[in-house]
């Protein structure tokens, strides 16, 4: 399994177990998450249940990267606290992606504050992709 959905599904659920428990609240944006981008249920359930199996795909652009990033820090803020392992794993997926090193931080700090703030997903993504690239 290779997919770019696959593969952002199964690094939604990796950040979700980070913390040691996948809350419903998690697993329920998962689902949303996987099926927003045309999988069905049954896809994402062997997404979940063989994770060995999906490949990585790294976002195709930088806005690809920002948009999967702001998924991962709803996943982060979705139930209602942040647990420090999931805000590590958020920036090693930031780092994975090709964030450059000195924004890593601010890059994260700035998807949960405004994830958290409810800045819409598109609005976020815009102005991040601007600071970032620059």
């Amino acid at each position: 399994m290779g997919s770019t959905a696959q593969s952002h599904v199964i690094n939604l659920f990796t950040l979700a177990i980070a913390d040691g428990f996948v809350s419903p609240e998690e697993l329920t944006l998962i689902y949303e998450k996987g099926k927003d981008l045309g999988l069905n249920q049954a896809e994402i359930d062997d997404v979940i249940q063989n994770p060995h199996r999906v490949v990585f795909n790294p976002p195709a652009s930088l806005v690809d990267a920002i948009a999967q990033l702001y998924d991962l820090a709803c996943v982060v803020v979705t139930d209602g606290r942040v647990d420090l392992r999931e805000v590590h794993v958020l920036r090693s997926f930031a780092q994975r992606f090709g964030i450059r090193e000195p924004l890593i931080d601010s890059v994260v700090a700035a998807l949960i504050e405004e994830v958290r703030a409810g800045t819409p997903r598109e609005e976020l993504v815009a102005t991040l992709s601007r600071e970032v690239g620059l």
